[in-house]
């Protein structure tokens, strides 16, 4: 690389080359994982500019050479990196200053001591024999000296920094623990990796392209792996084969139907993977032990006789609703299924109540939980119950770089666990649930199975349904009386029959897509103005197009601007980014938390409002029930715009108002199960918007809810 710093050595990219060290972070950095951040970078000729960097770890002080350009964004003084290496110093000062600015307790005087000690070459003397110098400074010191001596001549480390895989040799150092690591990895091959350990393929080849293995057989066993995996989020442990070659064609390797034959049957052979002889369907050995693992003990559980039941009859309950809670209480595992508006909270309600009024459980040894933070705050709102998320109650984290997540709480203590909106919980969430609560007596499910299922692995909630083998009471009766028209419409959809458009609590809207923008602006206005901002929901299934969520946010973004303008002249503001990549956030936006973050106390699927921006560091956005104040680098890693979400995203919420766009380009999506879910969420007016014809059409001719293949499924019908 050229250490002439400016200059340019492709004209056409505008590329330009420097060497020097990082001298401070600017934001992000650790803070935000180093998923981004904003760095002073100096020069060898003492020059200084802010550089904007993103997934990269960096090392404050140490010289790298580095690759960038210009900001494409003109409002930014900065420059974009675009590579880095690790470069050594180039004499004894550099050498000094590196170690000066790194061990903590070294200075100049201490350098000057060791020198008059041990000679100039007291440093290589050290590397040599570290024990000589034991008894020449303190034990801390001396420690530290052999941790930047071990990290100063890594060569590992550099090999990882110089392919931009800085912060997986962080992770791999601690998964292995090797002095060696590359040579450990060559010993397994680090695509064994992807099937031993759930690391993520596209981080791993790129690792394996690397140190020249990409040839390997093992590569094409990961990207098998790999693609069975992602084709499971589908819902269907049991992949096709026809769809794992078309997915596997995709890849940048050409590799021909027999060798992916050979390759499968070698997984299969090896217990990598599992075939599925009835079915002929693919999955990996660690799903199967998962779904079998949650058969069996839904099964057991079930088995147990209850010492307390109960066959009286209540007033306040419906039939079905009667028969609901006789279920939850007489038997160990029981499912309370039904639409919208049919009373399941209720039943959950009177559950809780009996239990802990006739002392058969007490109150800390029920936990009530739901997949997503705007279900548990809804089960809060509605009951005056402890609603939690799945991912709060355990402490559930994604692990780096994995296709896996962890629980932090283990071995909890309850003994009852009741299951919100059951139908988006996973195969693997499931897995790990019953894995840490070993004293569970009593699981109830509660979910509409006519919902979407979950993204990920599994249709748990159907299959428990359709074996037989679980009590389950499907409630029918709608309580719903004031806004019945809604539950019709959603159930016509169910039914696939041509729903009523224009009642007073459904409105249509006859649009083109050249008129969305305008129309959109206009029916969000006035619904903010009948319901107010936070109860306006505006639920698209798609992200990207001119109709899509992220052209939506962006449009209802700038009309709320515009309006607050009116108010106030100068809202305060925050950026993140830069070019055609630039996040602005305004006080008084709309923004949905995208991940769990327990120390702040938000999870993800919230729904807040920005009401405090304080002098670009800190952002406060309040959730109506609790106002959380992020960092800037919180804020900027975790949330995004919140007028527009996906129907998914806003799975197990309810919204006074619903406006649900429906255009050509969402064809794909528009499922049986996706219309019903985004229309059941409005409580006072659903307004839909786009092409009447193409609507009604994918209501009565909708073949798009394909079924899901489970090993589960099997399982629980065929157990005893």
């Amino acid at each position: 690389m050229n250490d002439n710093y400016g200059k340019k050595t492709y004209t056409q990219n505008k590329l330009f080359s420097a060497r020097g060290r990082f001298l401070k972070v600017l934001s992000g950095g650790e803070k935000a994982d180093w998923k981004y951040t904003l760095a002073i970078f100096e020069t060898d000729n003492r020059e200084n500019f802010s550089i904007f960097i993103t997934d990269k770890k960096i090392k404050l002080l140490s010289f790298y050479d580095i690759e960038y350009t210009n900001n494409t964004n003109s409002k930014y003084n900065s420059k974009k990196l675009i590579s880095l290496a690790i470069s050594e110093p180039k004499n004894d000062e550099e050498f000094e200053r590196v170690l000066i600015n790194t061990v903590k307790g070294v200075g100049k005087r201490t350098i000057e001591i060791l020198k008059e000690k041990f000679g100039s070459d007291w440093a290589k003397k050290f590397k040599q024999e570290p024990m000589l110098f034991e008894s020449s400074v303190s034990p801390k010191l001396f420690e530290s000296l052999k941790e930047f001596f071990v990290s100063y001549d890594d060569e590992t480390y550099s090999f990882f920094v110089n392919n931009g895989l800085e912060r997986l040799y962080d992770v791999l150092k601690i998964e292995f623990g090797e002095e060696d690591l590359l040579k450990k990895l060559r010993e397994i091959n680090p695509y064994s990796l992807v099937y031993d350990y759930d690391y993520k393929f596209e981080i791993i080849d790129k690792l394996g392209i690397c140190m020249d293995l990409d040839e390997s057989d093992k590569r094409l066993y990961a990207l098998i792996y790999n693609n069975v995996t992602k084709l499971m989020n589908n819902n269907s442990t049991l992949v096709d084969f026809i769809e794992l070659y078309d997915a596997i064609k995709k890849d940048r390797k050409s590799y021909s139907e027999t060798t992916l034959i050979e390759a499968i049957q070698k997984l299969v052979n090896e217990s990598i993977l599992f075939f599925d002889t009835t079915q002929n369907r693919i999955s990996t050995a660690k799903m199967l032990i998962k779904e079998k693992y949650i058969a069996d003990e839904l099964l057991r559980l079930n088995k147990y006789k209850n010492n307390n039941s109960v066959t009286q009859t209540s007033s306040v309950l419906s039939p079905l609703q009667q028969e609901a809670f006789i279920n939850g209480v007489n038997k160990k595992v029981s499912v309370i299924s039904g639409f919208p508006g049919t009373g399941k909270s209720y039943v959950i309600k009177y559950l809780i109540n009996y239990f802990v009024d006739n002392k058969i459980y007490k109150k800390s040894e029920i936990a009530v939980v739901a997949p997503t933070g705007r279900a548990a705050i809804n089960l809060k709102n509605k009951l005056d119950i402890e609603a939690k998320t799945i991912h709060s109650l355990f402490r559930i984290a994604q692990e780096p770089f994995k296709n896996i997540q962890l629980a932090s709480y283990k071995d909890l203590d309850h003994k009852v666990l009741i299951i919100d909106e059951f139908s988006m919980v996973t195969v693997d969430l499931l897995f790990l649930i019953l894995n840490n609560l070993p004293r569970l007596e009593k699981i109830i499910f509660v979910g509409d199975a006519d919902q979407l299922p979950c993204i990920g692995p599994g249709n748990m909630l159907e299959d428990i349904v359709k074996s037989g083998k679980i009590a389950t009471t499907i409630l029918t009766d709608i309580f719903r009386t004031d806004k019945k028209e809604i539950c019709d419409h959603f159930l016509s959809i169910k039914n696939k029959k041509t729903p009523s458009l224009k009642t007073e609590s459904i409105k249509w809207h006859e649009i083109s897509e050249t008129e969305f923008t305008e129309k959109i602006v206009e029916q969000y206005q006035l619904s903010v103005e009948k319901y107010g901002i936070e109860n306006v929901a505006v639920l698209i299934p798609i992200h990207k197009s001119e109709v899509g969520i992220k052209a939506v946010n962006d449009i209802l973004q700038q009309w709320n601007l515009l309006r607050n303008q009116l108010k106030k002249k100068n809202i305060d503001s925050i950026s993140y980014g830069h070019g055609d990549t630039c996040r602005l956030y305004y006080v008084g936006d709309r923004v949905v938390q995208l991940e769990n973050d327990y120390e702040l106390d938000v999870y993800n699927g919230e729904i807040g409002t920005i009401t405090k921006i304080n002098a670009n560091t800190e952002v406060t956005v309040d959730f109506g029930y609790k106002s959380i104040t992020y960092t800037r680098e919180e804020f900027g890693s975790y949330v995004s715009l919140g007028y527009a979400l996906s129907v998914h995203k806003f799975q197990g919420s309810e919204s006074m108002c619903v406006i649900l766009p429906v255009f050509d380009a969402y064809d794909w999506m528009m499922t049986t199960k996706l219309m019903y879910t985004g229309t059941s969420r409005a409580k006072e007016e659903l307004i839909i918007i786009g092409n009447l014809n193409f609507y009604i059409w994918k209501i009565k001719n909708n073949n798009r809810d394909i079924k899901a293949y489970t090993s589960f499924g099997a399982f629980i019908e065929k157990g005893e």
